[in-house]
């Protein structure tokens, strides 16, 4: 058992700990896998927590790490002091934030990914005997041993020796199949940017992970995807149009110059995968035809491909004019 003296501190460690214990378990009974990624995921949040905690003032009511924060005026002096109100903490995204402004780097890609793996089993469970877990447990790996000096402790120390091992082990294998299947689709002579830009965020439509390798590259313009995770077989299309949005939106913001997203509802595939930066969907290849409005010359947006190269308000005006 863990000696760390801080609570939250103490309850991260511990949750990672126990996380570690049922992927080893898996084996023995295959419902660890779920409860082994929900604790590893909520132990690297707590230790986020915990460094947010450190660095809340005296008297702040831990103010760094409570999601809502008040302003308070001293009666005496008149200064003003923020401090930390109710007992709700920081989520995901407010870390990140909080973490921005007092310049604590950590990867977000790997959080994001260790995140997304987690609400994907959650809701969509799909058996993987330990995959999807040594998935969470590398991505962790690499997290932890990236924040340990912030809250100056020893990865190996801090978890145990044989914890840390563990995570090693792991994180050191899937880490050359990662590396192996990346390779592999690099070698895809991709026809849009987006879709090259993003190949190391592409996943398995049918078990979400991210062990595809492209299958017959130099045979079709639009390769099949093959999932070393679950051995099944995916379409170009259906790979790309699965996940190409959210590894477009990976770094929680929206990119410069798109007013709300980067991809939309593709009236013909109908995966959110039509790029409003490519002009034409990035899974099925299809192409509006109609890019601004025929009368007006307003931008259409992909709602609008009903109205024939009007937008909606020019489409309303001309069915009024023809009902009088």
């Amino acid at each position: 058992m863990s000696t760390l003296k801080n609570p939250l501190l103490k309850n991260a460690v511990e949750s990672i700990q126990i996380g570690l214990e049922d992927y080893q378990d898996i084996d023995k009974d295959p419902r660890r896998e779920l409860s082994s990624i929900r604790n590893i995921y909520a132990g690297i949040l707590l230790l986020y927590k915990y460094k947010l905690q450190q660095l809340s003032p005296d008297g702040s009511n831990e103010v760094l790490l409570k999601s809502k924060i008040v302003p308070q005026q001293n009666a005496k002096t008149g200064l003003i002091s923020l401090k930390g109100s109710g007992k709700r903490t920081v989520n995901v995204h407010e870390i990140i934030e909080r973490f921005k402004k007092l310049n604590i780097s950590i990867n977000k890609d790997n959080l994001k990914a260790l995140g997304d793996v987690r609400n994907d089993t959650e809701h969509y469970y799909v058996q993987q005997t330990g995959i999807n877990v040594k998935e969470v447990i590398t991505k962790a790996f690499h997290l932890i041993y990236q924040f340990c000096p912030y809250i100056e402790h020893e990865p190996d120390t801090l978890l145990g020796q044989d914890y840390w091992k563990i995570m090693l082990n792991v994180s050191t294998i899937y880490d050359e199949e990662r590396q192996k299947c990346l390779e592999s689709l690099k070698t895809v002579p991709w026809e849009y940017e987006q879709v090259r830009n993003s190949i190391n965020k592409l996943r398995c439509p049918n078990c979400y992970s991210e062990l595809i390798l492209a299958v017959d590259v130099h045979k079709k313009e639009d390769p099949d995807i093959c999932c070393k995770a679950c051995g099944k077989m995916s379409t170009y299309q259906d790979m790309i149009g699965s996940s190409i949005a959210n590894a477009l939106y990976s770094d929680y913001k929206i990119p410069e110059g798109i007013e709300e997203s980067q991809t939309g509802l593709c009236p013909m595939c109908f995966y959110d995968s039509y790029s409003l930066v490519e002009k034409r969907c990035l899974a099925c290849h299809y192409h509006l035809g109609y890019e601004e409005c025929k009368f007006c010359y307003e931008k259409l947006t992909l709602d609008e491909i009903v109205f024939q190269g009007l937008c909606s308000d020019c489409a309303y005006k001309i069915e009024t004019i023809g009902n009088e």
